[in-house]
Formats: structure tokens, sequence, C-alpha cells
């Protein structure tokens, strides 16, 4: 069934092209798509914001992963910068040697 334009019908009726029974029944299947399009906008916007709180929830994952990941190569280059040192200073304590023992 086709529905006609909304205006259309407001304007037949209004020059009385159309009966009150006649507008009132279109009326009524315009109520129905806006009732069925509601719906259905309705169902979409709940899987929208069932997604968005999967993504939401991704994010935070993501986010913590790095931090960690973050803390890890932190972690890691105090390590790394003591080992640095520690290689620094035995390099000088052999050069100290070396220094003692050609004397």
């Amino acid at each position: 069934m086709t529905t006609y334009d909304l205006k259309k019908v407001i304007s037949d009726y209004a020059h009385e092209r159309i009966t009150p029974d006649m507008a009132i029944g279109h009326a009524l299947q315009h109520l129905e798509q806006v009732t069925q399009t509601q719906a259905t906008m309705l169902a979409r916007q709940q899987e929208l914001g069932q997604k968005i709180t999967e993504l939401s929830q991704l994010s935070q994952l993501l986010q913590a992963m790095l931090q960690g990941h973050n803390q890890q190569a932190d972690q890691q280059q105090t390590v790394i910068t003591a080992l640095n040192l520690t290689m620094y200073q035995i390099k000088n304590e052999v050069d100290s040697l070396k220094i003692r023992l050609e004397r």
C-alpha cells in the first residue's frame, strides 16, 4: 500500500478533495510508518550503543597494554643505563689498573 505525501493529504483535506475518513486513514498510515521507523532507529541506536561500549572497552585495554609496554620499555632503559654505567666504571678501573701496571 502506498502512502500519499503528508503535505498533500493535509492540502487535499483542507480543500475538501478527500473526506475526513480518508484523511484519517492516510494519517494513520503515516503514523504507522513513523512508528516503524522509530522502532528501527531505536534498535539501531541500541546496536550502535553496544558497539560504542565494545570499542570503549577495547580502547581501555589497548591503553593498559600500552602503559604496560611503556613501563617495560622504561624498565629496560633503566637496565641498559645501569649496564652502561657499570661498563664505564669497569673500563675506568681497567684503565686505572693498566696505568698502575705500567709504572
